[in-house]
């Protein structure tokens, strides 16, 4: 629908219009066939005589459509069978039906039935037997199924029209009887699987009847069935109604074709639309009509609003010619011929002579209601009174008076009604229906509720009612028998009484006749004083007087006037909450109230009885419209929660309130001062009608009522500063947000869990969790305000509150210079940057090679958002206001910043986490004792004093043997991440060193001092390692326990150095805090210095560029691995390089990803070092290592396999400032699928083309291209000539370009390249578009960037085409639009599952972890069944990767338990624990798998996957451990 209460209409009656489509079917509601007359009563009609009449005339329809017809003028031809509606042949076959067997019945009743009607006089006997027709009114009760009319549209509903018809009748006509076109739609509509196809509106499936009909026009309707008939027992208690059709098959039937004749009126519908003109269907078989637009003209422009017709809409149209062949028929709508132009020819049958022709009309009887007439000779019609043509008639002198036998007259037959036994034609003589023309009364002109002081008593019917001349109006009133007193009518004389004829009344319009020009008018005195005729009158905040009905569970049902009753909802029934309120209110009351709501369409109206809101004098506000700043008015409060208060006003207007405006004073819980129902005084603060947005406050008492814009609705707010320390009160909690109150302002503050320490992940949600409402938070610093959207934004960080405590915070350009460093917080981690921000909207950006001090190929999962990091500043930008950071360790020591200490990582880290409940009486490096209550593999679960569980792990039991119920002595190491658990060691030194007297430990002290103050390295053991930490014992200082942090502010992800339980490393003493007795600490923090070994070496042992030269052979580890090639970082140093694709094997490779792995450990030889551009690539093929003896590249590279070119290139990102090497080399990979990036970097190696016939198998080429790199115009096109089909070359000629600032040339060289490379190498032109398209991306608008996406769709895959734009977006930081896409790819691709994945991993790493998760769920509802385990398989893969192992773990688990033979998903899985670095869950993985049942060759794929972790992981006694299960299968298998 068009309208909003169109879409609420349709989904309201969605029901019932599809249950009324689907019982109708094809039927009598939607077309109309002819051959319902089938089965026994068909078999008796053919039996069956047909009827004469006097005329002999028979009517077409009471015959079956098999039989013939005789026509009166000579001869018979056989009529075609015309399309009956069910219900009119049913009618018909009754009628028949009761006339056989009243033939059969008694002679008595036969001539009972045979006698002429008692209201049939006979005229004088004057030898032509005339019988005489008494002009009777048309009520409802004499409508008969199958009554043809002519209406006007009344009103126009959403899915029903209101027709006014003859004699003040009104019909109805659902959407499904207009035409059959429009019936299939609506069925259509109603068989819809879901709301949500009805609900669109860009949805065409229901028509706008509005764009179909317009209020005035004329129609042609049949009557369908009628509800509240007299005559029916079972209706006559129903509300009066008049089911009719506008259907031209139904209103069209029985006219025959032979009939059709020049100026005869047909319904009619538009089919189609040609060139010149339209083809209309009639409705009768075998023949259409033709429209031309010359005939339209004056239709559109008079009744159409200058608009075309449309197909499927309904039009009368008048005859102009009918063809030789009979099955064209050319007709007009003009309004000046359907007027003026009667039927030129008569007609056969008088089943053609139809409602809306005009005819001629011989009067041949006047009486009192009207005229009697012949038309064309031979038909009977009557005109009554009310369409004569005159004003009013009084009687039969004034008809006798301006009417004479024989005279002719003109008019329109107004409706046509046939049965076996009489046949009526009604006619009218009103000028406005002969010329149908627009009605001469309607709401407009009269409203309904107009009173006349004096109306005067013209005519007296005494069984109808009463006809009234308006004083100075040309149109009479006429005022029904029940509208004209309050007191029961027993007679109605018209010389006597108080409506007797020339009485004076007053009159009250209470609606109107179109068809008749009447106004419907009531004398009763009750209307007369009635407040309200119609919905319509009823106005919002007007105080009115009304009645109980009754009380129900909702509220009050009140009478407001006598068909309009309004709802007075339970909460408006008083001031305060009633919970008995029959006791105060009975039925029958009288009460006083104030109209809250109106919906007119609905016809619905509430009030309120609130004596507040009753007697209040304040302005109502019942729209955006009526509020203005300063207004203080009534509302009602009708929702709460710990945000504020949900306010409503008139009409159903509503705002929110937040709590900081609900109270002058500080409220914790709006619940507890406010409840809902109740009434309170609102100021409004400000109106925004463009967001359409309103805010008000409950605190009135502002000096004024007129509030300026100056004044913000917190208090405070414009006082607030970024950079201010304050303090405050947590008010409420969110999912994983605290609302603040700022003391002393009592300004609204948001602190994000991630800001209450400068430490991530489970820490900040331990700490989260120990916060409550009430508590005083201090040493908070405001990061930001928001005034748009009046919020405070706040930090808990000690780094950021120190800073903002010495003034180094920043907060401008100004604040900074190059070389400064400075704390901040991530906000942003993309592919290739972080953006740091520092006080309000300041921040800073940190590209990917200023990330870290080795190569990282994406800073997605090294940095989280909220991080506190350390920055050094390298550039400032005064042109674009942003700073240029370096992130990276090795620049960025902690010593660099001045107020903080190198010890104050790990103090922060212990000082917040809350102390256990077990605090006072257990101490780290306490000695206990402990009893064994469970023993496995890998540990001791032990239960010590006060219930307290402890965990002594297998490395700490000192290989002593014990069994359950034992007591050992311990020595507590540390607490676990539950709070009831400890870790515990039985270790004979470490419980021997422990329990030192005073004199000992302040010793100690003095020692471990000094050491730390001279800095000098000592030997520590690792007793345990944590997540962020690890704990060592100084085995040189009587094992004194102490701790290490694992990680630092810039480096999260990976710990500093790898430590093992046991390892001995060394250490240096940076803090050892005084020895206090009962205290819960944790001692003596220490920073790794040295390890005892190669384990790790020190960051000044490590070689860089400058100790490598090129052919040298070096081990090196895998970093990254891309579809180009595989980054390596050279052991113990700093060096990391590029091995590319085609520097791998001397053979073809396809998928460089199946040969390598992150952390695969390979021999490769340095090709080339750029000293200038600190860059270094290598080289895996094998030829590079045959002068080695027994070197081979078998174990490192593995079987070759092709290069999988069926996905595109989709990170080619441009920079103006960039070279080739840059331009290829930018974009990095970003999803869990090997997404295929075309990056490169330019050497002094081969520059080759890729031919057609092998796309990158990279030949020999000229010797002076060879040697060199192009590096002007004339060397691209001189590589082109032999390459055409390489895209590789056409990009870095676009590089060329750019390089130069030529943005044109490098747009017309994609152009050249998209023309040039072969049709059949998509993935060259896929390149070239992915080329083209990161180019408009960065130097053009999005409107160019769209149109060359549009044209990579017409000629790339459709879907690898979307995920290179959604890609681009990402890289190019357009988050927005990325989802905007990927949204997109979810409707148009549902059925791919790389695309649901594609999708989740975008939102996980947004920061949409809900979002992400969801998708899961939505996904199995749209994917195949066979793609559902691939899918769960990659989102649980996503989680381990960058959102919590633990939910990634659990999907895992479930597909486990479904698929427990899955070797490839237990791989998947293996792999992803040995990622999270966990070796015993690891373990345990390989323990489980190995114990299932598998074939041989699985098995030892297993069994050698486990062998290569424990060699790479574990010791040599894990090694043999799995050797000796994998000889004990192979044993039992041979067995």
């Amino acid at each position: 629908m068009s309208s909003k209460g169109g879409k609420k209409a349709v989904k309201k009656e969605h029901s019932a219009v599809k249950a009324k489509v689907k019982s109708n079917g094809t039927g009598s509601d939607l077309s109309v066939k002819g051959d319902h007359a089938t089965g026994d009563n068909a078999t008796k009609n053919k039996k069956r005589k047909r009827p004469k009449e006097n005329s002999t005339v028979n009517n077409s329809m009471t015959v079956s459509a098999s039989e013939e017809i005789d026509f009166p003028r000579g001869g018979s031809i056989v009529q075609k069978p015309t399309r009956k509606p069910a219900v009119f042949v049913n009618h018909v076959i009754k009628d028949e039906q009761d006339e056989t067997q009243e033939s059969t019945e008694s002679p008595k009743k036969k001539r009972k039935r045979s006698d002429t009607s008692k209201h049939v006089k006979h005229a004088p006997n004057d030898g032509t037997n005339r019988v005489i027709r008494t002009v009777e009114i048309l009520t409802f009760n004499k409508l008969t199924v199958g009554t043809c009319l002519l209406g006007q549209i009344q009103q126009i509903d959403d899915i029903e029209l209101t027709v006014s018809l003859p004699n003040q009748l009104i019909g109805y006509v659902s959407i499904t009887q207009i035409s059959s076109a429009i019936s299939r739609a609506v069925e259509t509509a109603a068989n819809a699987d879901s709301d949500d196809e009805m609900s669109d509106a860009d949805n065409p499936l229901l028509p706008d009847l509005k764009d179909l009909f317009a209020v005035g026009q004329w129609v042609r309707c049949a009557v369908l069935g009628k509800e509240g008939d007299d005559d029916n027992e079972r209706d006559k208690h129903k509300k009066r109604r008049v089911e009719l059709s506008l259907n031209p098959e139904i209103v069209n039937n029985g006219i025959v074709v032979d009939d059709l004749v020049k100026g005869m009126v047909l319904s009619a519908v538009v089919d189609s639309i040609e060139d010149h003109g339209y083809i209309i269907s009639l409705g009768l078989d075998g023949i259409n009509g033709f429209l031309h637009d010359k005939d339209t003209k004056n239709y559109i422009s008079m009744c159409n609003n200058n608009q075309r017709l449309i197909v499927g809409q309904l039009l009368i149209v008048s005859v102009l010619k009918v063809n030789d062949d009979r099955r064209t028929v050319k007709v007009t709508v003009d309004p000046k011929i359907l007027s003026f132009s009667p039927i030129s020819d008569a007609v056969s049958n008088i089943a053609s002579l139809t409602p809306g022709n005009l005819v001629e009309v011989l009067i041949t009887e006047i009486q009192a209601n009207g005229l009697n007439g012949k038309i064309m000779g031979f038909f009977d019609g009557i005109i009554n009174w009310f369409h004569v043509g005159e004003k009013f008639v009084t009687g039969l002198k004034d008809l006798e008076s301006k009417f004479k036998p024989s005279m002719k007259i003109r008019a329109r037959v107004i409706y046509t009604m046939f049965s076996n036994t009489e046949k009526k034609i009604g006619l009218s003589a009103a000028t406005h229906v002969k010329s149908l023309g627009f009605p001469k009364v309607n709401d407009t002109a009269f409203p309904i509720g107009t009173i006349f002081e004096k109306v005067v008593v013209k005519r007296v019917d005494s069984k109808f009612g009463l006809v009234v001349d308006i004083e100075n109006l040309d149109i009479a009133g006429y005022v029904q028998k029940s509208q004209i007193s309050d007191e029961p009518i027993v007679s109605l004389p018209a010389t006597s009484g108080n409506f007797r004829i020339d009485s004076v009344h007053r009159a009250r319009v209470v609606g109107y006749s179109m068809v008749d020009g009447l106004l419907q008018l009531s004398l009763r005195e009750s209307v007369l004083n009635q407040a309200f005729l119609r919905h319509e009158d009823v106005q919002v905040g007007q105080v009115v007087k009304g009645t109980v009905r009754r009380i129900t569970s909702s509220g009050f049902i009140i009478s407001l006037a006598e068909n309009i009753t309004a709802l007075a909802p339970t909460i408006h029934l008083s001031d305060v909450k009633l919970t008995h309120p029959e006791r105060k209110f009975k039925p029958q009351d009288t009460v006083k109230c104030r109209v809250l709501v109106t919906n007119p369409s609905e016809k619905r109206v509430s009030v309120t009885l609130k004596k507040t809101l009753v007697n209040s004098n304040l302005p109502i506000v019942a729209s955006l419209a009526d509020a203005k700043e300063g207004l203080v008015t009534h509302a009602v409060i009708t929702g709460m929660n710990r945000a504020g208060c949900f306010v409503t006003f008139y009409n159903g207007f509503s705002t929110f309130v937040p709590v900081g405006e609900c109270s002058e004073t500080f409220v914790n819980d709006v619940s507890e001062k406010f409840s809902i129902g109740q009434t309170i005084k609102c100021r409004v603060v400000s109106v925004d009608q463009e967001k359409k947005s309103l805010r008000v406050s409950f605190r009135t008492n502002v000096g004024s009522e007129k509030v300026h814009k100056d004044v913000d609705m917190d208090m405070g707010l414009s006082d607030t500063k970024a950079g201010e320390i304050t303090k405050g009160k947590v008010v409420s909690i969110k999912s994983n947000t605290f609302i603040l109150s700022l003391q002393p302002s009592q300004t609204r503050a948001v602190l994000h869990m991630s800001h209450l320490s400068d430490h991530i992940g489970s820490h900040t949600q331990k700490l989260f969790e120990s916060i409550k409402v009430g508590d005083d938070l201090h040493d908070i610093v405001v990061i930001a305000t928001n005034e748009s959207k009046n919020a405070v934004y706040v930090s808990k960080k000690p780094m950021l509150v120190r800073a903002c405590k010495e003034g180094k915070l920043p907060e401008k350009l100004e604040d900074v210079n190059v070389g400064d460093f400075v704390v901040g917080y991530v906000k942003v981690v993309t592919d290739f940057k972080v953006v740091v921000r520092f006080l309000g909207e300041f921040e800073g950006v940190a590209m990917r090679h200023t990330i870290a001090d080795q190569y990282i190929a994406t800073p997605i999962g090294l940095f989280h958002l909220f991080q506190t990091v350390i920055c050094r500043i390298t550039g400032i930008d005064t042109e674009r206001r942003k700073l240029e950071l370096t992130l990276k360790p090795s620049e960025t020591p902690i010593s660099s910043i001045p107020y903080i200490s190198e010890d104050d990582f790990i103090k922060s880290y212990f000082a917040e986490i809350p102390q256990p409940s077990f605090a006072k009486f257990i101490q780290i490096g306490q000695k206990v004792k402990a009893k064994v209550t469970q023993i496995t593999e890998d540990a001791w679960n032990v239960e010590m004093e006060n219930s307290v569980n402890g965990i002594v792990r297998k490395e700490q039991t000192g290989g002593a043997v014990v069994n359950i119920g034992d007591v050992v002595d311990a020595i507590v190491l540390d607490v676990g991440d539950t709070e009831n658990t400890v870790y515990l060691s039985t270790r004979t030194e470490l419980v021997e060193s422990a329990g030192k007297d005073k004199e000992a430990k302040t010793k100690l002290y003095k020692i471990l001092k000094s050491l730390a103050k001279d800095g000098i390295p000592t030997e520590a053991i690792v007793e345990l390692v944590k997540e962020d930490y690890v704990v060592l014992s100084l085995s040189d200082y009587s094992y004194q326990l102490s701790f290490a942090p694992l990680k630092s502010y810039n480096q999260r992800s990976k710990p500093l150095f790898r430590v093992k339980p046991l390892l001995k490393i060394q250490i240096k003493v940076i803090h050892v805090p005084k020895p206090k007795r009962k205290s819960f600490d944790r001692g003596i923090s220490l920073i790794h210095s040295t390890p005892s070994g190669s384990t790790v070496k020190s960051d000044s042992s490590l070689l860089t560029l400058k100790d490598f030269k090129e052919g040298q052979k070096v081990m090196g580890t895998v970093t990254g691995v891309e579809k180009y090639g595989v980054f390596i970082n050279i052991d113990n140093s700093k060096v990391a390089g590029l091995c590319h694709i085609s520097k791998i094997s001397d053979n073809f490779v396809k998928d460089v990803s199946k040969l390598f792995s992150i952390g695969q450990k390979l021999k490769t030889c340095i090709l080339n070092i750029d000293h200038e551009k600190e860059k270094i690539f290598f080289g895996l093929k094998q030829s590079y290592f045959e002068d080695e003896e027994n070197a081979t590249m078998e174990n490192t590279v593995g079987e070759i396999h092709d290069i999988d070119t069926s996905k595109p290139d989709s990170s080619l990102c441009l920079e103006l400032d960039s070279d080739a090497e840059t331009f290829l080399s930018q974009s990095v990979p970003m999803t869990v699928e090997n997404t295929t990036k075309i990056s490169s970097v330019f050497t002094n190696e081969d520059v080759a083309p890729l031919p057609l016939s092998d796309s990158w198998n990279w030949i020999n080429v000229d010797d002076d291209i060879s040697k060199r790199k192009p590096e002007s115009n004339a060397d691209f096109e001189r590589v082109l000539l032999g390459s055409p089909n390489s895209s590789y070359m056409w990009i870095n000629y676009m590089a060329h370009q750019l390089n130069l600032s030529e943005i044109d040339k490098a747009r017309e060289i994609a152009e050249r390249a998209l023309k040039t490379i072969n049709y059949r190498e998509e993935q060259e032109k896929m390149n070239v578009w992915t080329a083209f398209m990161n180019l408009e991306n960065t130097f053009g608008t999005q409107e160019t960037f769209e149109q060359v996406f549009k044209r990579a769709l017409q000629s790339c895959d459709q879907k690898q085409t979307y995920f290179v734009r959604a890609e681009i977006y990402e890289q190019s930081d357009k988050s927005e639009l990325a989802e905007q896409t990927y949204q997109t790819m979810l409707k148009k691709f549902s059925q791919s599952s790389k695309v649901w994945t594609r999708a989740g991993l975008f939102y996980m790493l947004q920061g949409k972890l809900e979002a992400a998760r969801n998708l899961l769920q939505r996904s199995l509802k749209s994917l195949p069944k066979h793609k559902h385990v691939k899918t769960i398989s990659k989102f649980a893969q996503i989680e381990f990767k960058h959102g919590e192992p633990e939910r990634g773990r659990t999907i895992f688990e479930g597909i486990m338990t479904t698929y427990p033979k899955r070797i490839d998903l237990w791989s998947i899985y293996i792999d992803m624990e040995i990622k999270v670095d966990d070796a015993a869950a690891v373990r345990r993985l390989f323990q489980r798998v190995t114990s299932i049942k598998f074939s041989s060759k699985k098995m030892k794929f297993m069994f050698k996957k486990w062998l290569m972790f424990e060699k790479t992981h574990g010791t040599e006694d894990d090694v043999e451990e799995v050797k000796n299960k994998a000889k004990i299968y192979v044993e039992g298998v041979g067995a």
